[in-house]
């Protein structure tokens, strides 16, 4: 039986804990407890609530000050709905509730994992949730007991200012490289974006030849579909890229969040991508890694690419610190079969490829291929098959399937030639009821 600890009076910023069934929370000084409690007048290890069928029994571990329920000193007892709880100086109010939904009006999908649930937790500087959903679908997840911070408000980089840019917020949590919205310091003007590489916290060389890679390109694109990258530097600490500040969010998010995207928005951002792509192949750029994660969209709609680290030159042989033959580059999900094979050799005709694996997520909310290495990708060059948007998704006109198929062809000599054809083919679409 699910149930849950109300706080009456506890050091906790939460408001309420949850007891899943099945489990065992112990209750105590020690950092050893599921849920631990600052209060001198607990034992180390207190009490401890476990779930036994349909009820929930609170034991008393031999504490010194006792557990009391409805002011009484016990030893083991079946608990009630209502019972108040006393743990030295904490008081709790034990709830027995149905299911989640009844207990905090939630998807029960979203904390089904969980050990246990601080519900209310709030950042103890800004308010704002301490926890992130992503953090909450973590299992075994355990939570912080005292004043909590959000993971902005912990950024030792928070307030200060780095190549002469100030820290206001943290944009992106990135695992290696972490973006910032700055303000150039003494000034008024626009919001920028600040990526940021920790020296200490790079795992391999690859990451920091891809930023720098990405570093290189500054000031060299002007396009309204491609995120402007105005500076770059390094201090003692760290390697830093300063860019333009997109307000919105990527691909990947915005279908993580709404679900696929109705045909016509779907179409509009391919467009915009494709036009981008067609400006960086006229400079004899391939992007490399065109992928949901990589295309911001602003709040009007706007579609902008966005991560240079993988763009090369068509024919820059001279590339082997981070590629070489029979190694891919990219994100597996989203990459050519030719790519996967030799990154280095590729040419604008992978990046079609990308796009459409792109235009068939955004359509779907799904993955073409369920891929797992390289092996898998290069195989998708002997054969193999996808089911094409519309079956995924009845209200897709058919043409759509035409258009994404000839992207995604295995054959590079299939795709559409270039992006001015792809921009041609995705203009028709007006005309296929797709708008």
């Amino acid at each position: 039986m699910l149930a849950q600890l109300r706080v009456l009076r506890a050091a906790l910023s939460a408001k309420m804990i949850l007891l899943l069934e099945g489990r065992k929370i112990s209750v105590g000084r020690s950092e050893s407890n599921t849920l631990q409690l600052e209060d001198e007048r607990l034992s180390r290890r207190h009490c401890l609530f476990e779930s036994e069928g349909l009820c929930w029994i609170l034991t008393d571990l031999n504490s010194e000050n006792g557990t009391l329920v409805n002011g009484q000193r016990i030893t083991s007892v079946t608990l009630r709905d209502g019972d108040r709880i006393v743990l030295g100086a904490s008081e709790f109010e034990f709830k027995l509730q149905r299911n989640l939904e009844e207990a905090y009006g939630v998807d029960a999908e979203l904390f089904k994992a969980s050990t246990m649930l601080l519900g209310e937790d709030k950042c103890a500087r800004c308010g704002r949730p301490a926890y992130t959903p992503e953090e909450l679908k973590k299992p075994g997840l355990r939570r912080r007991t005292r004043a909590p911070l959000c993971r902005r408000c912990a950024d030792s980089l928070m307030g200060k200012t780095i190549g002469g840019y100030r820290i206001e917020d943290k944009l992106a949590d990135d695992r290696h490289a972490p973006v910032y919205r700055v303000a150039k310091a003494g000034e008024n003007g626009p919001p920028l974006a600040l990526k940021v590489l920790r020296k200490s916290e790079v795992p391999n060389d690859e990451v920091v030849s891809r930023f720098l890679r990405e570093a290189e390109w500054r000031g060299r694109f002007d396009h309204p579909n491609i995120a402007a990258i105005h500076d770059a530097g390094e201090t003692e600490e760290l390697h830093f890229l300063v860019m333009e500040f997109v307000d919105g969010e990527t691909v990947q998010d915005e279908v993580a969040r709404r679900g696929p995207m109705e045909p016509p928005r779907a179409r509009a951002t391919a467009l915009h991508v494709a036009a981008a792509l067609r400006y960086l192949h006229g400079l004899g750029v391939v992007h490399r890694d065109i992928k949901p994660s990589n295309v911001m969209l602003t709040r009007s709609g706007l579609a902008k690419l966005i991560d240079l680290g993988s763009a090369k030159l068509f024919r820059d042989a001279a590339e082997t610190d981070i590629t070489r033959v029979g190694v891919g580059l990219g994100t597996l999900q989203f990459m050519s079969p030719e790519q996967a094979f030799d990154a280095r050799s590729v040419d604008h005709r992978a990046d079609i490829y990308s796009l459409g694996a792109t235009f068939y997520f955004m359509l779907t909310g799904s993955y073409p291929y369920k891929v797992s290495s390289v092996v898998d990708v290069v195989a998708r060059s002997h054969g193999g098959d996808w089911k094409p948007p519309s079956a995924l998704r009845p209200q897709i006109p058919g043409a759509y399937d035409a258009v994404v198929r000839r992207m995604m062809n295995s054959d590079p000599e299939e795709r559409y030639p270039d992006a001015d054809a792809l921009l041609l083919a995705l203009t028709a679409l007006n005309a296929a009821g797709g708008v």
